[in-house]
């Protein structure tokens, strides 16, 4: 039987977005099981199961990956063909 249920978190992949309005606080802090404090990261901009997302929660950042990427394979396709004209294509 299990007595203790904490979990273990990894501190270094734990972050924090504030989404509303810009309150000033201090520090987000986490605690360890040894009650050593640790200073979380502050992000406005984080990737969640594959969708990036900023503290307004718009898209606009995962659209700008997405087109990012997008341009990356079509300048790889370019790059590859020997015949650049769009007629050999079809």
């Amino acid at each position: 039987m299990v007595t203790n249920m904490a979990v273990q978190i990894n501190v270094d992949k734990c972050k924090v977005m504030q989404v509303g309005k810009p309150v000033e606080r201090g520090p987000y802090v986490m605690q360890d099981v040894n009650g050593i404090s640790y200073a979380l990261q502050a992000v406005e901009v984080e990737k969640d199961l594959g969708v990036w997302m900023n503290n307004k929660l718009k898209f606009s950042d995962h659209v700008e990956h997405a087109v990012s990427k997008a341009n990356q394979i079509l300048g790889l396709i370019q790059r590859s063909l020997i015949l650049r004209t769009l007629t050999y294509l079809y």
